[in-house]
């Protein structure tokens, strides 16, 4: 049969995980969430106490998400440096009206009194957040399935990357560094750029190198991109096909961490590879960014964006572009909020799960988390060619950003709203105890299986009369089809219900039936399970129905099929509900959409889908309503 294979076998599991960290995860200082004046009196404060302070400075307000003219950012940031005395360590963005300096307190008093400066904040300094993985994903099955994200890039901001590693070999399609000196003269702690020759930035091959792995933290750009990426015999990341953009953002950092140095990572050095990253949206198919790094406690993502504006517009900005920035959900094991970035509200949280499809304890939660990975007791490459296993939500967050380039590889028209949809509907549901927050664990071959419509099965749908569901679906064709696995999700999972024999190998359409009973109300979910003759198989999209009425609907089948250019079919409901009817081809994308609102019932309801305007194919027409979804394949032949 020639619909979309996920071939089954079994393959060797890749785990990534976090740096076990031996200082405490700072707080975000509480002069971020004080009300202006204070927060401006407490700058003041610092600047006076240790000669100057490290800023983040907005020159104007700005509608998030727009793209700025870059010669009219250039006048606005020159004319603060024309005007202001005391400026040190100037960093000018490109792509947004922000620029990071060290102020003196006259620099910063006259800062704050200057016209159309929109936000003044402190630079802040965050640390990294520290073979079943993939397997558990479903990573290998999509490999099978044809999904690799091979043509992606994962641009990774992190500690640098060993692009000798063998794991990630021939993997660098570009590198670029951003790192800041500064000597803190009242909190006693020196941070130094790791660029080349101390530099604070540098681009071009090397540059993103990862740091000596003796220091705390300079391995961990290394295992996330392994885990996004790696590719060996053995085993891989989750994108095995995929290249990395690496970003190294972090300084070394001496008398911070104790008597050993550690690495850190500016807010401005994160800011400026995003900067970087948008500039490089057309010259690399970029499909995602990893943020594995973070810090803060937010309980509401209004009050993130507030004290974040720089990052809050770049990543907008990048999401405008489709362009996903996906971040770890943070390791303090928080139930009511998450660290920045993953707070913002266009950036995608990840929290970690245990092996055992648990909330690891240390991964934080709350009502805006958007989804789960694994991120315990992960194995993936560390720099100088070896592996090594460790646990956090650093690790759970490249883990959906491997699965994004595959399912952007198999989509490249898909919005991120679409994917968004795709992973939260596909995943399995898993409840924190500590809140009652259910999260989607993604589950990639199941998101990938459904966004690739079937072709030569071309109606699978499901009814409900009283306790009892019937299952039918249509062949166009078969070839080498043993049958069907009947299969149903009860919650724990799908069982298999019985088995319905295929007809081999044949060009005739051929008409399927099933039935079972016992059901009680509510939502219950089916699948098939296609094998062929040599044992390897495919799953259907799955199939919904609402156990509650006698007959919730009937979905008539479109005629005539083939078409051109017009083809009718009716729709009847047994109550009145909101059904939205949408057209969709067969790269999952919505060509039309025919109903979106209240339709009565007990009436029969035609409708017509006009092909003037689309090209010859199959398409898939879709009915969902509050207690029905149902779908039926229609050619147009032009």
């Amino acid at each position: 049969m020639r619909i979309p294979l996920l071939w089954a076998f079994a393959g060797v599991a890749l785990s990534l995980c976090n740096i076990p960290v031996s200082f405490a995860q700072p707080a975000l200082p509480a002069i971020n969430t004080l009300p202006t004046q204070q927060r401006h009196a407490a700058l003041l404060e610092k600047a006076r106490t240790q000669g100057t302070v490290p800023l983040i400075v907005q020159l104007q307000r700005g509608n998030a998400g727009k793209a700025y003219h870059t010669a009219a950012i250039a006048q606005s940031q020159q004319a603060v440096l024309d005007a202001v005395d005391g400026l040190t360590h100037v960093r000018l963005y490109q792509q947004i009206p922000f620029l990071a300096v060290h102020a003196t307190p006259d620099a910063l008093q006259q800062l704050l009194t200057f016209p159309n400066i929109g936000f003044v904040q402190e630079d802040e300094h965050y640390g990294v957040l520290l073979e079943e993985s993939t397997a558990a994903i479903g990573a290998a099955a999509a490999w099978a399935y044809g999904g690799s994200g091979a043509g992606q890039v994962v641009a990774v901001v992190d500690s640098g990357v060993d692009g000798n590693h063998p794991f990630l070999d021939g993997k660098l399609a570009g590198e670029a560094c951003f790192s800041s000196s500064y000597e803190s003269t009242s909190s006693n702690f020196v941070s130094v750029s790791l660029c080349p020759g101390d530099e604070e930035r540098a681009y071009g091959a090397g540059v993103a190198t990862n740091c000596d792995p003796a220091i705390e933290g300079c391995s961990h750009g290394t295992r996330v991109a392994g885990i996004v990426a790696g590719r060996s015999d053995d085993f891989s990341g989750v994108a095995r096909d995929a290249d990395i953009l690496a970003l190294q953002v972090f300084s070394r950092f001496e008398n911070y961490c104790g008597d050993a140095p550690c690495v850190r990572s500016w807010v401005s050095d994160q800011v400026a590879a995003l900067d970087y990253i948008y500039q490089q949206r057309d010259s690399l198919n970029i499909a995602a960014v990893n943020l594995s790094l973070g810090g803060g406690h937010y309980t509401d993502v209004a009050t993130c964006e507030e004290v974040n504006p720089a990052m809050r517009i770049l990543i907008d900005m990048l999401h405008d572009e489709g362009i996903a920035v996906i971040a770890a959900a943070g390791n303090s094991g928080l139930s009511d909020g998450l660290v920045s970035p993953a707070c913002l509200s266009n950036a995608i949280s990840v929290g970690a799960t245990t092996m055992g499809d648990d909330i690891a304890s240390f991964s934080s939660s709350a009502t805006f988390l958007d989804f789960l990975a694994p991120g315990q007791d992960i194995t993936t490459s560390i720099p100088g060619g070896g592996f090594a296993s460790s646990a956090g939500t650093s690790f759970s967050a490249p883990h959906v950003a491997g699965a994004w380039a595959i399912l952007k590889a198999a989509n490249p028209d898909a919005t991120i709203e679409t994917l968004l949809a795709t992973f939260a509907n596909t995943g399995f549901q898993i409840t924190d105890d500590r809140n009652d927050v259910t999260t989607a664990r993604i589950q990639v071959d199941l998101a990938l299986q459904a966004t690739q419509l079937p072709v030569d099965l071309v109606a699978f749908e499901a009814t409900a009369t009283d306790d009892k569901v019937l299952l039918s679906w249509r062949t166009a064709s078969e070839t080498n089809n043993a049958g069907f696995e009947v299969e149903y999700h009860g919650g724990h999972g799908f069982t298999s219900l019985g088995f319905v024999h295929g007809h081999g190998t044949t060009l005739d359409a051929a008409t399927y039936n099933f039935s079972a009973d016992g059901f009680s109300p509510g939502w219950h979910t089916f699948r098939l399970k296609q094998i062929d003759f040599d044992g390897t198989f495919a799953y259907s999209l799955e199939q919904q129905v609402y156990i509650d009425i006698d007959g919730a609907f009937h979905f008539g089948a479109p005629y005539p099929n083939p078409f051109n250019p017009q083809t009718q079919f009716t729709l009847t409901l047994a109550r009145a509900q909101h059904v939205i009817v949408s057209v969709y081809n067969l790269v999952g994308a919505r060509v039309q959409v025919l109903a979106d609102g209240i339709l009565p019932a007990e009436y029969s309801h035609q409708f017509t889908l006009d092909g003037s305007t689309l090209p010859s194919g199959i398409y898939i027409i879709q009915a969902a309503g509050e207690h029905f979804k149902s779908a039926r394949s229609v050619t147009l032949m032009k």
